[in-house]
């Protein structure tokens, strides 16, 4: 998928909204060896100081029609992307239907990670950190499979009970 030029800012305003702390944003708008379509980046760099200070990416690209996010360090993700050449995906996710899925799926990966390093008080500190917008997507979600779930076991018993 390429995006139009009001496409993109609006797409640049709203990565840069959601992760305020990175910096540095470029992106990619063509298909070409290195990118399936639209891809966009932001980088958060950890003792800016130091000689080689520590880059993280968040990475937001497109495919076909969804959405797809990852963390990763060294570089921005693309299709080349390896840890033999200093860069590694450390969380993605699954292809979502819009950017703000995708966002949202994102941060909730992202807080799972750190939640196995932290304890019960940090987590629950990090979870407070996605938005009202993002927790309640996320819900929604689990409770449109839970419910289409449901529905699948509810025909699968009517079927078993009708008379014949």
């Amino acid at each position: 998928m390429l995006l139009t030029k009001p496409e993109i800012q609006q797409v640049l305003e709203q990565v840069q909204a959601a992760f305020p702390n990175l910096t540095n944003w470029e992106y990619n708008n063509e298909k070409n060896e290195e990118y399936f379509g639209f891809s966009i980046w932001g980088e958060f760099v950890i003792n800016t100081e130091e000689l080689m200070p520590r880059r993280f990416f968040i990475t937001l690209d497109t495919y076909e029609d969804k959405w797809q996010g990852c963390l990763t360090i060294g570089q921005p993700s693309y299709l080349w992307s390896s840890a033999d050449v200093g860069d590694a995906h450390l969380v993605d996710t699954e292809p979502s239907e819009t950017l703000q899925e995708a966002i949202s799926a994102l941060k909730a990966k992202i807080v799972q990670l750190l939640a196995a390093f932290s304890s019960e008080e940090t987590e629950r500190c990090l979870r407070r950190s996605l938005s009202f917008v993002e927790v309640r997507a996320i819900a929604s979600t689990k409770l449109t499979n839970v419910l289409i779930k449901s529905q699948q076991k509810s025909r699968t018993k009517t079927k078993l009970f009708l008379p014949e």
